[in-house]
Parts: structure tokens; sequence; C-alpha cells
């Protein structure tokens, strides 16, 4: 299914044995947003692929053939738990837990991102981080901005000085004053283009989905590359499961940190 929407309305975003969710909130525990140093190389393992139902901008055309399944690099225990989400245009590829569903939404530039759900869950929509960040539901979402330049600053300058710089260089007003790290949010920086926040419990962040029973682990990446070596852009992934499936959550966050080409 693909519904075609404007543009416009876009302008934002393992390593250990668990069972995956199953129904009700669950306790939780807060942990960054990436495995410890040194954690073995895994080797490849085949799981499913599915294709996400997407909304995308004018002019997007036909996709590539998607294959049915994909090997990735996780343990096996992981590599049992989860499928490769992604849309018909393979924009996006994010892991989640198998058997999950999920919708995709894309603006004509490719700003936008994949929502993974509950099969309990009602959808939420296309282009859910437009309709409210305090959600109680269970998923892991991404947005990600790879070209609208005010758009992608705006997203990392609560998290990266430069992004934060750039802001107050180029906006005045209610921009600028949206640089500023949600109360209760916890950052820790990973790398120069990759920090974890972390949204607990009832705490409406960034993330999306945050505000719920679980803690919201996320990732937000920023890179103003200029160059063809690596990627432009920022994008805010999040992963909310309750504490038992953090494992998969941390699987997720570092395997699209690793795959995403902006």
């Amino acid at each position: 299914m693909r519904k075609w929407i404007p543009a416009a309305l876009v302008l934002s975003f393992v390593l250990a044995t668990a069972p995956l969710a199953a129904a009700g909130s669950g306790s939780a525990t807060g942990a960054a947003a990436t495995p410890r140093r040194g954690t073995p190389v895994p080797a490849l393992e085949r799981v499913p692929v599915r294709v996400c139902p997407a909304a995308t901008g004018s002019g997007w055309g036909k996709g590539p053939k998607i294959p049915r399944t994909r090997a990735i690099a996780v343990p096996p225990s992981v590599a049992r738990q989860v499928a490769v989400f992604t849309d018909e245009f393979s924009v996006q590829s994010v892991l989640g837990p198998r058997g999950w569903k999920c919708v995709a939404s894309y603006g004509t530039d490719g700003s936008g991102g994949i929502t993974i759900y509950a099969p309990s869950e009602r959808s939420p929509g296309f282009f859910p981080h437009f309709t409210t960040n305090k959600s109680g539901l269970r998923g892991i979402n991404v947005t990600a901005q790879p070209s609208c330049v005010g758009c992608y600053l705006q997203m990392a300058c609560p998290y990266f000085k430069r992004a934060l710089m750039r802001v107050h260089r180029w906006f005045h007003g209610p921009q600028a004053a949206k640089c500023r790290v949600p109360k209760h949010e916890r950052v820790r920086v990973l790398s120069a283009s990759l920090v974890s926040a972390v949204d607990p419990p009832h705490v409406t962040g960034n993330n999306f989905p945050s505000g719920g029973g679980y803690f919201a682990l996320g990732n937000v990446f920023f890179s103003d590359s200029r160059s063809a070596r690596g990627p432009s852009g920022s994008y805010i992934m999040t992963c909310a499961l309750p504490t038992r499936d953090h494992a998969l959550c941390y699987a997720s966050l570092n395997w699209f940190a690793k795959h995403w080409e902006g």
C-alpha cells in the first residue's frame, strides 16, 4: 500500500538473550543505547525481511525488488527474535521484533522514517511523530532528516554544540529556544556524531515514543559532512520495550547506526 503525502508535512525523526515483549509494561531500568566495548563480532545470521506500507512524497516511482531474507551480523539468540523492517523503496532498514507490524513515511527529499509496533497495538498511522510525542506504545521508531539543513540542525541542536552554534547563527526566536535537552532526559556522548538519549518511564522527551511506561532508549546522530566520505543529516532512533527486551533494543540501535547512509 502506498499513500501520497506532500513533503511539507515532513520537517523532523545487543547483545544478550531475551524473550520478546509480551503484553504488560513490566519494570524498566535505565541503560545506555550501546553495548559495552569489546563485544565479539558475531557471525552473519539470516533473518526474514518485512516490507512496510509507505506514504511518500510525489514522484518516487517504483522501488527495487526486496529480498525475503537478509544476512545480518547479530548473535543467533538475537537473530531468532528479529526481522529486518524496510519499505518498498529500501530507504531505511531497521531491526525489530519478529512478527510485529510497521509503517513508513517519507517526504520527497527522503525525510521521515519507519515505525515498528506490536500486533496488539493500533497502528500509529503515517508520520506518527507529527501527532504527539506522549505515547504509551511499545515500539521502535526512526525519524531522519538527510537533506533539509534547517530540519537536521533543529533535530540535532539539543545534543551537538556545532549544530547549536549554527542554529543560533542562522535562526532566532522559537527555533533557537528549542535547542534544549528535555528535563529528566539522560544524555551520554558515544562519539563525535552519535549520542545516547534515554527518557525514563513517564518522561516525555525527544524520543518517540516516550512518556509511556517503558524506558525510551534512543540514539541521536548528526553530521554536517560536505564530502562523499560520510553521510550528512541527522536522525533520532528510539526503542521503547520492557527491560527484558533491552538487548533487542541495543541490537537495533547499533545495527542502524552502522548501516545508515543518510
